[in-house]
């Protein structure tokens, strides 16, 4: 999951661009290709999820 803090990204899942901005989150599911971009400068925090192993 990335959260845009500040700034412009094009995060690209799967062969489809989105246009992130400051204040949007966006979900990469997990095993997809995927690329980012920035437009201009920007922040961005990134949450990394993954199972508990048994």
């Amino acid at each position: 999951m990335v959260n845009v803090l500040s700034g412009v990204a094009e995060i690209t899942i799967a062969d489809q661009a989105y246009m992130v901005a400051a204040g949007q989150t966006i979900v990469i599911p997990a095993g997809q290709r995927h690329s980012l971009y920035a437009k201009e400068g920007f922040q961005m925090l990134l949450t990394v999820v993954k199972p508990a192993q048994s």
